[in-house]
């Protein structure tokens, strides 16, 4: 596991691929993230997150990037289409 209390800081941000559509995804299971444009993905780490909770949040990025599960929250968003 890693040791997140070396990385804690105000925010992070992540800049992914499709970072606005993983964002809607994560704020949608009560994973609170905020999406910055040329920025990314903008996670806030605090002191009364728990390694865990950090763990969780990196995952489930990794899990929708892997799967793709942003294109289906796209594609319904647009009638079908994929965006």
């Amino acid at each position: 596991m890693t040791d997140w209390n070396l990385y804690r800081a105000q925010f992070s941000a992540l800049d992914l691929p499709h970072a606005r559509k993983v964002a809607e995804i994560l704020n949608a299971h009560d994973i609170l993230v905020d999406y910055r444009p040329h920025a990314g993905i903008r996670i806030s780490p605090h002191f009364c997150n728990t390694p865990d909770e950090i763990d969780r949040v990196i995952a489930q990025i990794e899990r929708l990037q892997a799967e793709g599960s942003w294109r289906r929250r796209s594609a319904s968003r647009s009638g079908g289409r994929p965006s």
